[in-house]
């Protein structure tokens, strides 16, 4: 499958408009009637006349490569359209996928949007729906085609012999669809991070936790009616499970309150995982103080044990706006991942790299992307949508990491903590710290005059691959 990106330079057309015309979006641009055709190695992408539209506004750029430069459409042609000519460079063959994001401006706002089409046989776009996985990336049966494919007939013996048998490379050992509502494959979480080492916001609980239209959704909700009650989880899957702090009963202190939010977390379960190569296409969460999260957490360690060693595949924080101590992002513009080991007792390091999206004011949790981790013996390789971000290849990092037999997987959405909202890095502004006595209490505070308006994690797939040591 071979991907094409027209991205968009969204801020320069804010300044073209007011700046409450660029928060504001009545006109349903989801309805342009954008058609697409492809002559060779050039891509004609055409707008009808259409009176609520002053101007459109494309970069076209190959994959993930940086856009070459930007096309400002201000007039329409003679037949009253608007249109935009780009040679890629390269021909494009029937079923490819063409993404396309473009920005319109109206008479009095600005809005944006990203729309996804598969070239037919007469060369013509066909738009796909894009209300369940809109990233193109996330709907292949396979390995992102940017994998390098070997003969049909070699078979390149894999890294790591699952289950001690032999095997080849690029051979799937794990796939989730979320077909089945009853999530078999999972362990669902249900105790509370707040009065731990982790020091978060939330008590993780079963009702969170659901299949709709085979996508897995992880939720986060308030419990400000619960306030002034005695913390109780009716089920308790901490492993102290006669620690009232982890799942009660808790009796009621107006000193310290009942987890002020409600989060999700499963695990996967009869699964042995190690060396391979992860996707995971996911939409994360949106809202203040949210932080989602996929990981690998060692077998022989319970979830709900101190933090000791995980690898986290990625993490995303809901935040709109939050900046560390040097000025770079920490919001839900840029992904991480990376590693969390102790290399001495009681001190817990972290080792990570992130990628920032390259739209001024892009959320992660806008569409789904595809989140990639490779894990070979003598290093860790990180992506998003195909594009790599990082990577771990420290001996000592890896020592650490390999010690465990095997892993399995963590997928959750929290509130807060010490690990996933660090005060040591952030540079603090309206809100205040976030790992102080209260930070519980600010936040539930602000929550409740700032409701979240997109409190959840949705993972569509999950796949893990045997790979081979020369797999970037």
């Amino acid at each position: 499958m071979y991907i094409i990106r027209i991205e968009m330079n969204y801020i320069a057309l804010c300044l073209a408009v007011s700046y409450l015309g660029c928060l504001a979006a009545a006109f349903h641009v989801e309805k342009a009637e954008i058609s697409v055709a492809i002559v060779g190695t050039v891509v004609t992408i055409t707008l009808p006349e259409n009176p609520d539209v002053k101007s459109a506004f494309f970069s076209t750029g190959l994959t993930d490569e940086c856009a070459g430069g930007y096309i400002f459409l201000q007039s329409l042609n003679e037949s009253k359209t608007m249109g935009y000519k780009h040679d890629l460079k390269q021909k494009l063959n029937t079923n490819d996928l063409l993404r396309i994001s473009a920005v319109f401006e109206t008479h009095n706002q600005v809005m944006s949007h990203t729309f996804n089409f598969q070239i037919d046989s007469n060369g013509q776009g066909v738009k796909q729906n894009t209300s369940v996985a809109s990233n193109p990336l996330c709907s292949s049966t396979k390995p992102s085609s940017e994998w390098r494919i070997t003969p049909q007939n070699k078979c390149i013996p894999s890294e790591w012999h699952f289950d001690n048998t032999e095997q080849c490379s690029k051979k799937i050992i794990f796939e989730e669809k979320f077909n089945d509502d009853k999530l078999p494959n999972w362990n669902i979480s249900s105790y509370s991070n707040q009065l731990n080492e982790y020091a978060e916001y939330s008590a993780y609980v079963p009702e969170n936790v659901f299949v709709k239209e085979r996508q897995l959704h992880l939720n986060a909700t308030t419990t400000f009616h619960l306030m002034g009650k005695p913390f109780h989880l009716k089920v308790c899957t901490a492993i102290k499970k006669n620690d009232s702090a982890m799942c009660g009963p808790r009796k009621f202190n107006p000193n310290t309150i009942t987890p002020p939010f409600h989060t999700a977390q499963i695990q996967s379960i009869n699964q042995k995982l190690k060396y391979g190569r992860y996707e995971i296409c996911a939409k994360v969460a949106k809202g203040e103080f949210l932080f989602s999260y996929i990981m690998l957490h060692p077998i022989e360690r319970h979830i709900s044990d101190d933090p000791a060693k995980v690898i986290r595949l990625m993490y995303v924080r809901g935040s709109s706006q939050l900046r560390s101590n040097d000025l770079s992002d920490m919001a839900g513009s840029t992904v991480f991942g990376g590693a969390m080991f102790m290399p001495f007792p009681g001190e817990l390091h972290e080792v990570k790299h992130g990628m920032s999206l390259k739209t001024t004011g892009a959320h992660y949790g806008d569409e789904f992307h595809n989140y990639t981790m490779i894990w070979h013996k003598d290093r860790i390789i990180f992506k998003v949508d195909g594009t790599t971000y990082g990577k771990i290849n420290d001996k000592i990092v890896l020592k650490q990491l390999d010690d465990p037999a095997y892993y399995y997987l963590v997928l959750g959405l929290t509130a807060g903590g010490r690990h996933n909202f660090p005060d040591r890095e952030i540079k603090h502004g309206s809100i205040s710290k976030f790992n102080d006595a209260s930070a519980d209490k600010v936040a539930m505070d602000y929550v409740e005059d700032n409701p979240w308006t997109q409190p959840k994690l949705i993972i569509d797939s999950i796949r893990v691959f045997t790979t081979h040591a020369d797999e970037e």
